[in-house]
């Protein structure tokens, strides 16, 4: 009888050591020692290693053997057989596949004989190999045109600590010999980048009516590069809801949109508008440009027959702001009408365009109305209303003679206005002849009839 020591499959090196990847070097040796040798049993020895990486797909190529693929696989390692307790293998660049650094090698060292083992077993630790790479980069440092000389503090990768830099002018470089966490290279080179003041064209803001929700306002770059923007109210606006915009991206469209408050009543109010070139530490700020937000009064203005405009102090709604306008301007299709400074105006042969009046109320503000657009009154020289008799009486039917053809007519609108310019009677059942109610108080009068295009004809009658 023959008895043989126990087997022992020894133990490997424990080691977790990183290799510094560059494209100057094609092969990497991974040393998998050996602390001691598998030992015991019939001595007929036998290795193998197993192998696994972490990412994607790597070949592991054991020199004088074949390569071995290994894949991402939290289970099982690939294997590399007739090996010895200790080898050296070799990472190959160009047998990784899609490589991303940093890669995680872990190799497991198993023996066994051929009568006591019962097979393979590993031996005590592990080897570890990480593959990082060297790295180099370049650092813009952006800085304000008038910040120059600029200090600038760069922290360390790998210990993080810091170092000053002093920038003169733009374009200025300094390379900082830094190292990944994994102790290779990272060289980085610093540049200055010189920032120009931020300079902005703003549009003026549109008057838009108190029916309205928004406003807006355009910008174009003339110098630097302003990327966001803030928006900061008067005291008067904040009363009406307005709240102050700190800095935000400016749209792609450039195009900068201000919500107006539910609340927010008709008036004029501020809105200063800055930019900055957030690229630098602290940001490089544009000069403060100041914009006009006029909220325009809605339901003080009518219009009578079709030649007068006028304004109401009495509010059509239950809105009205607390107070009386004392003085007007009157404007028509954006251009001052020269002497009207009257609470109406008349228009000598019909009130054609869009008009709005600036007024100045006892409050000392002054505010401006919502746009009121007449479409002219046609009137051609063969085409004219008559209502009879004439004149009327109180109490008496009356008959409009309207000159159209039947599609005017069946789609058409007959209105009356009494001398107040209120409506009294409306109609959509017309034709050539058509009978009215008596009016019932004198003065003169204004029969109307709009067409589907929006062609108004019109004639006044007496009721005496």
């Amino acid at each position: 009888m023959k008895i043989y020591a126990p087997f022992d499959p020894g133990a490997v090196v424990a080691m977790n050591d990183t290799l510094c990847f560059t494209t100057a070097d094609g092969f990497y040796d991974m040393v998998l020692g050996s602390a001691t040798p598998a030992t015991g049993g019939d001595g007929k020895i036998e290795y193998r290693w197993r192998m696994r990486c972490d990412w994607a797909k790597a070949v592991i190529d054991n020199s004088g053997e074949t390569p071995v693929t290994v894949l991402v696989d939290t289970t099982s390692y690939a294997v590399i057989g007739n090996a010895s307790a200790t080898e050296t293998y070799q990472f190959v660049r160009a047998n990784v596949l899609n490589a991303r650094f940093p890669m995680t090698f872990t190799f497991i060292r198993e023996a066994k004989d051929t009568l006591c083992s019962g097979g393979w077993q590993a031996s005590t630790d592990t080897v570890r190999y990480i593959m990082s790479d060297h790295r180099a980069a370049t650092r813009n440092v952006y800085i304000c045109q008038d910040d120059f000389p600029y200090n600038y503090t760069y922290t360390y990768s790998y210990d993080a600590h810091t170092e000053d830099v002093r920038f003169f002018e733009d374009g200025q470089t300094f390379l900082m010999n830094d190292f990944t966490s994994y102790g290779c290279d990272y060289k980085v080179t610093l540049r200055a980048v010189l920032c120009k003041t931020p300079v902005a064209e703003v549009s003026q803001i549109a008057p838009i009516c108190e029916t309205e929700s928004s406003m807006q306002f355009e910008i174009s770059t003339l110098a630097g590069v302003p990327n966001r923007y803030k928006l900061m109210f008067d005291d008067r606006a904040k009363v009406q809801g307005f709240v102050d915009v700190d800095y935000t991206a400016i749209p792609l469209d450039s195009v900068i949109v201000i919500n107006k408050p539910a609340a927010a009543h008709a008036g004029t109010y501020k809105v200063y508008v800055q930019f900055i070139d957030a690229r630098s530490q602290y940001g490089c700020e544009s000069v403060v440009d100041t914009l006009v937000m006029s909220i325009s009064v809605n339901g003080y203005v009518h219009v009578k027959w079709n030649d007068v405009i006028y304004v109401d102090n009495y509010h059509e709604t239950s809105e009205a702001l607390d107070l009386k306008f004392t003085e007007y301007q009157w404007y028509r299709d954006g251009e001052l009408i020269e002497g009207a400074t009257e609470q109406f105006y008349q228009q000598a042969g019909g009130l054609r365009g869009t008009y709005y009046v600036v007024l100045k109320a006892t409050d000392g503000f002054v505010y401006r109305s919502c746009d009121t657009t007449c479409v002219s009154t046609q009137t051609g020289s063969d085409v004219h209303i008559k209502v009879y008799p004439v004149p009327a009486r109180p109490h008496e039917t009356l008959m409009v003679e309207l000159p159209f053809d039947e599609l005017q007519l069946t789609t058409g609108r007959l209105e009356v206005f009494n001398p107040q310019g209120m409506k009294v009677y409306q109609t959509n059942q017309v034709s050539e002849y058509t009978s009215m109610p008596a009016m019932v108080a004198q003065g003169v009068y204004l029969v109307r009839f709009t067409t589907t295009n929006g062609q108004q004809y019109s004639s006044k009658f007496i009721v005496e």
